[in-house]
């Protein structure tokens, strides 16, 4: 999973979720925007406002289960520094 975000003038976070051909036949394209999605909709609240985020899913998405998502996800956040610190 790849993440792009730059900084809105607006007070909210809006959020984009990507999944190429190169991911798969249409049924795992859609499989990895919704696992992505739903990792967003748990974190909403964590989220700093003012930014445009944009989520790229890869392939390996499909393979990983929801342990390995759920960390990944973190980490790339993290690193991008788009959550509130708790």
């Amino acid at each position: 999973m790849i993440i792009i975000s730059k900084p809105n003038d607006l007070d909210r976070t809006r959020f984009a979720v990507i999944a190429s051909r190169s991911v798969g036949i249409a049924v795992n394209r859609n499989r990895c925007k919704r696992i992505i999605r739903a990792c967003i909709n748990q974190n909403l609240s964590k989220y700093l406002p003012g930014f445009d985020i944009l989520y790229i899913a890869r392939k390996p998405l499909l393979q990983a289960n929801h342990l390995q998502v759920v960390s990944s996800f973190d980490s790339i956040n993290h690193s991008a520094r788009l959550l509130k610190n708790e």
